[in-house]
């Protein structure tokens, strides 16, 4: 893989592997904030086996991942004699550890849906990114990015208080550490995570049917080639009735775009964005200004 730049369809052009299943639990990881996790849930979900497990719609699972992996080490500590009167290696025992503890958790989400459905989970944050194989190593990742202009353009519009320079920061940092698993743990399980671009996911066509085919979603159930998400969620836009961010669905009228609204940026604000986030955002197969 080109250590500069990214391709999108990391997945596709590998064959599938045996352990993306009907049934693999699916989480949705966006960069940020605004980067379109409920849309993706959303479009995700045209497909009735889906569910999420109300009303925890943002699971952030890997927001102190820190605390399970302290503990695997103390626990290891605490065995390592045993381990070693046994001959048995103590980073593969801690990695067991880590998989038990990950099905703990995927068990206790899926106690919150209907039985038989399949679990998806979504943050908008790829913090700790690093770890997820090691709590869920059956489990099937999707990373969401967003080109970071958009983004920023989004963000200001919804919380106005902070800088662009602020919102480009949260943008950059989540994409370092998206990029660093894809160079890093995501080389180690090729066929159980793909890389999409909202941009391509909102305009549907091939980038939505080849999803559905890795998700394994063909069963004649769903028109992936013409469905669309005729609803948005937390657009900075469209907004409720009070004028204020809503999560609640509000119909997309035919002329949304959300697309390209840092084209009306200054040269000053693109100096600013590049300044923080240019790097990532070439890295991640955007062009800039």
């Amino acid at each position: 893989m080109n250590s500069s730049r990214v391709e999108m369809d990391t997945a596709t052009s590998r064959a599938e592997s045996p352990l993306v299943r009907s049934y693999a639990p699916v989480f949705i990881h966006g960069l940020w904030k605004r980067c379109g996790t409920n849309f993706l849930a959303d479009l995700l979900r045209k497909h009735a086996s889906f569910e999420i497990a109300a009303p925890l719609w943002e699971d952030a699972l890997l927001r102190r991942v820190d605390l399970l992996t302290q503990f695997a080490d103390e626990q290891i500590r605490v065995w390592q004699w045993w381990l070693s009167e046994a001959h048995e290696d103590e980073e593969t025992t801690r990695a067991d550890l880590l998989n038990h503890l990950g099905e703990g958790l995927i068990s206790f989400m899926k106690s919150r849906i209907t039985p038989g459905k399949r679990l998806l989970c979504k943050t908008p944050s790829t913090s700790n990114l690093r770890h997820f194989f090691s709590l869920f190593p059956q489990a099937t990742l999707l990373i969401l990015v967003r080109d970071g202009r958009d983004v920023v353009e989004s963000a200001r519009r919804s919380w106005p208080k902070n800088s662009l320079s602020y919102y480009a920061r949260q943008w950059s940092n989540g994409a370092r550490q998206a990029l660093d698993f894809v160079h890093g743990p995501g080389q180690q399980h090729p066929d159980q995570w793909r890389l999409l671009k909202y941009e391509e996911l909102v305009q549907g066509g091939n980038a939505v049917i080849n999803l559905a085919r890795f998700l394994d979603l063909n069963d004649g159930t769903v028109d992936w080639a013409t469905c669309e998400v005729t609803t948005v969620r937390g657009s900075s836009t469209l907004r409720g009735e009070q004028h204020d961010l809503t999560w609640k669905p509000i119909q997309k009228p035919s002329d949304f775009d959300s697309i390209g609204r840092w084209k009306s940026w200054t040269r000053r604000e693109h100096w600013r964005f590049n300044r923080v986030a240019g790097r990532e955002l070439r890295e991640l197969g955007y062009d800039s200004l």
